[in-house]
């Protein structure tokens, strides 16, 4: 994609200048031009000669014309009237001078010139002028838009065409705005517009890259975190808040695969007699078009949540249950190797080793597609000890979705439990790095920097973490964590106070505060 710049001015000095800021501006690590055409002409009829080259010869007019306010031949104000009151009224155009006048401005605006910059030239007003000659009419699209899909969902009737008008507000505001971003695609006030625009058409994929830009210019970005969010999670690539999957499941009940991602959340937050409900609607409500896997997934989540039952609860008969499940996911879906691998686990907790190996055999036939199964193969692995092929199933894994935080995130969470926090904190930092919005990935690496005795990371990490949702207990509670540990007791009682604040069941954060209090009373 090339952009056309047009300079207009008699003055060498000030072409050079304006030359020199344009080869300056972040094009393509933003997404935009990889190639500039500047082109320059000393006064305004030889600028109009340009523009019909242009125009011929590439059937394009210049997306950018940077014009003197004094031209030899005429006024700047009146060669941009020449020109937008022709053919070419989309252009952009900047205007520059020695001094600007309510006369002028007044005039500029009734030409169409969006903005006028005074002299001496300096590069940071003049890439601040280009985001706002975007900015603005960015904004005004996206008024125009709100009111077409306002105007839509109010329609008396609901018909047949719905879908496709939707599709088409959308199709035609993309195409408005990226003509605007083109000009300053650094501008991330356009960049989120476009976000907004490819999440309503559910192309969660496409609004990545716009998102990623945006957060990285401006972290405190909190719309940009919430639908970076969104996205990962309607890609299926991150964890679903249990709170948001309530919600949805209310809104959806008879859904298989949100019942068994209800469950599977519950049960990740410890929750497995309410999880158990879940699975077990998800295998009743199963229906013919759902795929094999996920009933499957909902057995061995049952199964899971049956062992965890017989452990807390002293219940060693329950898991004669999970075999049974594990069995018929294992049935249900040959390749779900979560089914093998928990198998093996409860074989060997009831002292039944020959059966736990027979197993393991017939996994060991089966050669994963799918990047889920080569995680547990290298949870399985990393649990046994097996470190060559553990690495070896996780680069497997990887290698199929390596932008896939619940990959990511579930592997980490093995080295943790192995206490391998080095490389857990690879992974998580690679995670953090494709998802920067999730604040769940930041409390598991300030967990890995203090198991390190890295605290001052930790520190760091967690305010991170609050920049995005300060509102977040269990963040404020590690924090507090991290200040107990390099005995800033003060600091400890103030993070466990607002955590306590934010959750008043967190029972850890008070036992936390009532411990730091009694060391600064003393």
């Amino acid at each position: 994609m090339k952009i056309y710049f047009l300079i207009v001015s008699s003055k060498q000095t000030e072409i050079k200048i304006l030359e020199q800021y344009i080869h300056r501006l972040p094009y393509t690590e933003n997404g935009g031009a990889k190639d500039l055409d500047i082109r320059v002409a000393e006064s305004g009829a030889e600028a109009k000669a340009k523009i019909e080259e242009l125009r011929t010869a590439n059937k394009n007019a210049p997306d950018l014309i940077i014009s003197a306010e004094a031209l030899p031949d005429m006024e700047g104000i009146e060669f941009a009237s020449l020109v937008r009151n022709g053919d070419y009224k989309n252009i952009h155009f900047l205007l520059y001078g020695e001094r600007v006048t309510v006369d002028l401005t007044t005039r500029a605006r009734k030409s169409g010139i969006r903005e006028i910059m005074v002299l001496p030239f300096n590069f940071s007003r003049f890439q601040d002028a280009l985001v706002r000659m975007v900015d603005d009419p960015v904004s005004n699209e996206e008024k125009h838009r709100k009111k077409k899909l306002e105007s839509l969902f109010m329609e008396k009737v609901m018909d047949s065409n719905m879908e496709d008008k939707l599709q088409s507000i959308y199709a035609d505001s993309l195409e408005k705005v990226n003509v605007l971003r083109k000009l300053a695609p650094w501008s991330t006030h356009s960049q989120m517009s476009l976000a907004k625009i490819y999440c309503g058409q559910n192309a969660f994929g496409a609004a990545l890259p716009f998102l990623r830009r945006v957060v990285k210019v401006d972290f405190s970005n909190t719309a940009a975190h919430r639908l970076l969010m969104l996205c990962y999670k309607r890609l299926g690539k991150s964890y679903e808040d249990t709170d948001d999957l309530y919600m949805l499941v209310q809104q959806n009940p008879n859904s298989t695969s949100l019942n068994l991602g209800l469950g599977e959340a519950l049960l990740n937050d410890g929750a497995y007699l309410e999880a158990m409900k879940y699975f077990k609607k998800t295998i009743e409500i199963f229906k013919k078009n759902d795929t094999k896997r996920l009933q499957a997934k909902a057995h061995v989540g049952l199964g899971k949540s049956l062992m965890k039952q017989a452990d807390v609860e002293n219940k060693p008969q329950l898991n004669g249950d999970a075999i049974k499940e594990f069995e018929t996911g294992k049935k249900s879906d040959p390749g779900l190797m979560s089914a093998y691998l928990n198998l093996i686990c409860v074989y060997k907790k009831m002292g039944m080793p020959d059966k736990a190996n027979e197993v393991l055999q017939e996994a060991m036939k089966i050669t994963p597609d799918k990047a889920e199964d080569w995680l547990s193969m290298f949870e399985t692995y990393l649990a046994e000890g097996d470190i060559s092929k553990a690495h070896y199933s996780i680069d497997k894994a990887l290698a199929i979705e390596g932008d896939n935080q619940i990959i990511l995130v579930g592997a980490a969470k093995a080295y943790m439990r192995q206490n391998m926090y080095e490389d857990a904190l690879k992974l998580l930092e690679t995670a953090a790095d494709i998802n920067p919005a999730d604040t769940r990935t930041y409390n598991l690496i300030g967990i890995c920097n203090r198991r390190q005795y890295n605290h001052e990371a930790a520190l760091e990490i967690y305010s991170k973490a609050l920049a995005i949702n300060p509102g977040e207990a269990s963040i404020h509670f590690n924090l507090g964590r991290a200040y107990e540990e390099l005995e800033r007791y003060q600091d400890a009682a103030n993070s466990f106070t607002e955590a306590i604040r934010l959750d008043p069941a967190l029972d850890v954060a008070k036992k936390a505060l009532e411990e730091v209090s009694a060391k600064l009373s003393t």
